[in-house]
């Protein structure tokens, strides 16, 4: 049997190597906790079993079937409507959009506005600028910035990321490497917020649901293991 009829790749010892330099070698220290000193505390919900405060919640699914609508009317909840589609209240809070397909001024803003949404309590990236050069935004490098708008809007609910393999820098399986995740979360732990990445399903559709959704069942378990 080939390697082609699986989706795992062989590395070799050096690529192991090279990656554990790039996670600093032997100048990096492990930090454990005792689960005897660990306090227990529930999940604090931002709408309940759906999305979490301060954790990662994967919206994925095939093209063209309004992922992008969700997270807008998302949005209208936590702004100015204040209830969920199942009927909950959202609590009133402000939303951070990062969107590379659509155009704030002719596309999001007039979604937002025919949604029913507060438009004063939501803030759209343009860009990333460099000694005033515009550039990309790059999560593995820029999400301190968006740590940055947070604290300064205050009551941010919501952070979404759509789609999150434009903002993953060189390949879309970075997303599967812890490096990539740990500046999202303490984002939103720093101020409870929820980060929504949303991403297009692949177009093999024999594959299982999981293994759709970018390059990696890393990614669909990523909101699980790293919230």
């Amino acid at each position: 049997m080939s390697n082609k009829d699986h989706d795992y790749k062989i590395h070799s010892g050096a690529d192991f190597r090279k990656q554990r330099q790039g996670n600093g070698g032997s100048n990096a220290t492990a930090e454990f906790e005792s689960c005897a000193d660990t306090e227990m505390t529930r999940v604090n919900w931002l709408w309940s079993n759906h999305l979490a405060r301060g954790k990662l919640t994967m919206l994925a699914g095939d093209s063209a079937l309004g992922k992008s609508q969700i997270s807008i009317n998302f949005t209208a909840a936590l702004t100015k409507i204040g209830e969920w589609p199942d009927g909950d209240t959202a609590p009133r809070g402000s939303v951070i959009i990062l969107s590379a397909e659509d155009a704030i001024n002719d596309t999001i803003v007039p979604r937002l506005a025919a949604a029913g949404a507060d438009l004063s309590r939501v803030h759209c990236l343009k860009c990333v600028r460099v000694q005033g050069k515009a550039q990309s935004f790059n999560i593995q490098t820029n999400m301190d910035l968006i740590a940055q708008k947070v604290r300064e809007v205050g009551n941010v609910a919501l952070v979404i990321i759509d789609p999150v393999t434009a903002y993953l820098g060189t390949k879309s399986t970075a997303i599967a490497r812890p490096k990539s995740v740990p500046p999202c979360c303490r984002s939103s732990n720093s101020r409870h917020s929820s980060t929504l990445p949303c991403s297009a399903s692949r177009t093999r559709r024999r594959r299982r649901a999981r293994r759709r959704s970018i390059s990696s069942p890393a990614a669909v378990h990523l909101p699980t293991l790293h919230g």
